[in-house]
């Protein structure tokens, strides 16, 4: 038996692995993953990967933010209550990868070249409340991007795409055992991290899709 094309799109929009929820589902467990690992004190549950370095508790904090946030995506289209709260839950992402890039220059360490170190070395060495300058970069970005695709353009979904490419990347050099940024004095992103901006961004573009679509 043949399936035509449009059979298996339909097939697709109706699965679940499409769906915003699981993805956001698994935002907020990478978040519950890293604050259980500093609560816990388990280096495992806070890296994943041998290479990586430690995730911070605030960005753990902020997946779980955005992971909420998807997963009320769609009724805050149709519900007041929950646009505000939709809204209310993007400013933290914001303000705090801002509040980290304008005090950079005083609270990363610059002399630092991470490839001297042992995963182990690293994790001892950067605070534990230290988040990564890519972090506080892709956070507001990520925010902003949800904004701009809900409120100002539909072309603002192409944030989420450049997201996770870029998170893909970042998890290519993880898995090849060459993280980027490494051989710099410039902190790198975790893998947790990076899992979960790819994980988040994910959520959102499927998520204004299936808007789009209902419309």
């Amino acid at each position: 038996m043949r399936i035509s094309p449009g059979a298996a799109l339909d097939c697709l929009k109706q699965s679940s692995v499409i769906n915003p929820v699981l993805w956001g589902g698994c935002t907020i467990l990478i978040g519950i993953i890293g604050l259980c690992g500093w609560i816990m004190g388990s280096r495992f549950l806070v890296t994943i990967v041998p290479k990586s370095i430690t995730m911070a508790p605030v960005s753990a904090f902020l997946f779980i933010i955005l992971g909420i946030c998807i997963c009320i995506s769609r009724l805050s289209e149709s519900e007041q209550d929950y646009a505000i709260i939709f809204d209310i839950l993007l400013i933290p992402p914001v303000l705090i990868g801002l509040w980290v890039l304008y005090t950079s220059h005083s609270e990363f360490p610059v002399t630092y070249s991470w490839s001297s170190y042992s995963a182990y070395q690293i994790f001892l060495i950067a605070p534990e409340s230290q988040m990564s300058l890519m972090s506080a970069v892709l956070f507001p970005t990520l925010s902003i991007g949800v904004f701009i695709s809900q409120y100002l353009s539909r072309h603002g979904s192409l944030i989420f795409l450049g997201i996770m490419m870029c998170s893909m990347v970042f998890i290519t050099g993880y898995i090849l055992g060459h993280p980027f940024f490494y051989e710099t004095s410039m902190k790198p992103i975790s893998f947790l991290s990076t899992l979960g901006f790819f994980l988040s961004a994910s959520g959102f573009w499927l998520s204004r899709r299936r808007i789009r679509e209902n419309i």
